[in-house]
């Protein structure tokens, strides 16, 4: 029980390490759950910063579950990680496959109106 204990922490970074390089779009739910239900900054940058870059198939529907991420409550910290990466899968998902019309203007504006309406960006 102890050798178990002592790898705890490390064996489930491998896991969650595991879940982003594994690249679904099941890993990828998973992750998104993951991040709900967490508080701690550090575990959501792990998982979902590199996030974009090994999905394998980005999908319209991928986006669509991961719109709820950057709608949910979360503090501003964990926030700002999730919209830079959910902006790349954007990125990712519609210059590989076609979006539908619109939906890259609708990304820019919420962000871009996210930007004017604070004097100073850094206080979110």
């Amino acid at each position: 029980m102890k050798s178990f204990q002592l790898c705890f922490p490390s064996c489930r970074k491998l896991f969650w390490d595991a879940l982003v390089i594994a690249g679904t779009g099941p890993a990828a739910l998973l992750i998104r759950d993951i991040v709900q239900t967490t508080a701690d900054p550090r575990i959501t940058a792990n998982l979902i910063a590199p996030l974009p870059n090994y999905i394998r198939n980005p999908t319209e529907k991928l986006l669509v579950e991961y719109e709820k991420l950057i709608k949910h409550d979360l503090p501003k910290h964990q926030l700002r990680i999730i919209e830079f990466a959910f902006a790349s899968l954007i990125s990712r998902t519609c210059s590989t496959y076609e979006c539908k019309q619109g939906y890259v203007e609708k990304y820019v504006k919420h962000f871009s109106d996210k930007y004017d309406s604070r004097r100073n960006f850094t206080t979110y």
